[in-house]
């Protein structure tokens, strides 16, 4: 999971959920918006998938945190073996600091990067979701 929230403003309260999956080299991003009704809930899904060359945001993000101080810049890139390695608390789940199972969101996920990459998948989901948030209109 990216993310989960509520919005109690706009034409009706409702709940947002952001979800990313791998798909081949890159993740496909998932969001949904629930919208309870008098009788009913509706809900408004869209996705965007990675294409081309992934790993962009990912590198973007870890350079701009190197820039910062924010990385240990003494972890290596690779094991002795030639293992992929993660950055230590690169992945990790937004409500649970301390869940220690399998983590697909990253640090890079955060929506305040979507302004540093904003043709990737999730930048557009958001805006997306934004948008359908701010337009939505009920009649009786």
């Amino acid at each position: 999971m990216v993310s989960g929230e509520s919005f109690e403003d706009g034409p009706a309260p409702l709940f947002q959920f952001i979800y990313k999956r791998e798909d081949g080299t890159g993740y496909l991003y998932g969001g949904q918006l629930f919208i309870p009704r008098q009788d009913t809930v509706l809900v408004f899904g869209a996705g965007c998938r990675e294409h081309g060359t992934t790993g962009i945001r990912e590198a973007l993000v870890t350079a701009q945190l190197a820039e910062k101080g924010l990385l240990d810049s003494s972890f290596p890139q690779a094991g002795a073996t030639g293992e992929q390695r993660t950055i230590p608390n690169w992945f990790r789940d937004p409500y649970d600091p301390e869940y220690s199972g399998r983590v697909l969101r990253s640090i890079a996920d955060d929506e305040e990067y979507d302004a540093l990459v904003p043709h990737h998948p999730l930048s557009r989901l958001r805006r997306t979701l934004f948008t359908v948030r701010r337009t939505m209109r009920f009649d009786s």
